[in-house]
C-alpha cells in the first residue's frame, strides 16, 4: 500500500533528523577525543630522541664535485654540505599531537627542525638528480636519486627520472622494484607516482 505524501514527508524528515543527530554525535565524540588526546600529549614530558630513524648523508658515495658552472647543481651540493652536522629525520604521516605524545611536547621544536631537514633534502635531492640527467651525468642522476629513493622520498620526479633512466637501459626490474617502494608511501602523491611507474613498466599495455 502506499504511504500518502504527507506521511512520506514525515517519515523522510524524520529519518533526516535522525542520521543528523547520529553524525553530530559522532563528529562530537571525535571532537572530545581529539581535545583529550591534545590535552595529554601537551603534558607528556620530554623523552629521549634515541628510537628515531635518523638520515645518514653518505657523502663519499654522492657526486659532490664542487662544480661552479652550474647553479643549480653547486646549490643542492652546498645545501647538502650544510646538513653535515645537522639530524634529519622523515616524519611524514605523523601528527603533531603523535610526536608530542610519544616524544613530550618539549621535543616538539626539535622534531620539528628534523623534518624541515628531511622536507629540503629530498627537494634538494630530486632537483639535483633531475639537473644531472638533463646535462647528460646519468651515472651520478642515478647514484643521486637512488639516494632520494632510500629516504623514501614522496617527490614524483624523483621516480619518474629514475623510471625513465631504467626504461632507456632497458632495465625494468629497476621499475618494478621502484613500484614496489612507491607502495609503501603514505603521502598524496603515491597514486600519482605509481601511475607514472606503471605506464613505464614492463606490464604496461603500452610497453613495446
Amino acid at each position: 500500500m502506499k504511504l500518502p505524501i504527507f506521511t512520506t514527508v514525515v517519515v523522510l524528515s524524520a529519518l533526516s533528523w535522525l542520521y543528523m543527530k547520529r553524525s553530530g554525535r559522532k563528529m562530537k565524540d571525535a571532537e572530545d577525543q581529539f581535545w583529550e588526546r591534545e590535552r595529554e600529549a601537551n603534558s607528556t614530558r620530554r623523552k629521549p630522541l634515541t628510537d628515531l630513524d635518523y638520515i645518514t648523508i653518505p657523502y663519499e658515495s654522492l657526486p659532490i664535485t664542487g662544480e661552479i658552472g652550474n647553479p643549480v647543481i653547486m646549490e643542492c651540493e652546498e645545501f647538502l654540505l650544510r646538513l653535515k652536522d645537522a639530524k634529519i629525520v622523515n616524519l611524514n604521516g605523523i601528527s603533531n599531537t603523535d610526536l608530542k605524545l610519544r616524544y613530550g611536547v618539549a621535543n616538539l621544536n626539535d622534531l620539528s627542525e628534523y623534518d624541515q631537514n628531511y622536507t629540503e633534502l629530498i627537494r634538494a635531492l630530486a632537483d639535483w638528480g633531475e639537473e644531472l640527467q638533463k646535462t647528460g651525468k646519468t651515472d651520478d642522476a642515478v647514484k643521486v636519486l637512488e639516494f632520494g629513493i632510500s629516504c623514501h622520498t614522496d617527490i614524483r620526479k624523483n621516480y619518474v627520472i629514475l623510471a625513465d633512466i631504467y626504461a632507456e637501459r632497458k632495465d625494468y626490474d629497476e621499475i618494478e622494484r621502484l613500484i614496489g617502494e612507491a607502495e609503501q608511501l603514505t603521502s598524496l602523491t603515491k597514486n600519482g607516482i605509481l601511475n607514472e611507474l606503471k605506464k613505464r613498466s614492463i606490464f604496461s599495455p603500452s610497453y613495446r
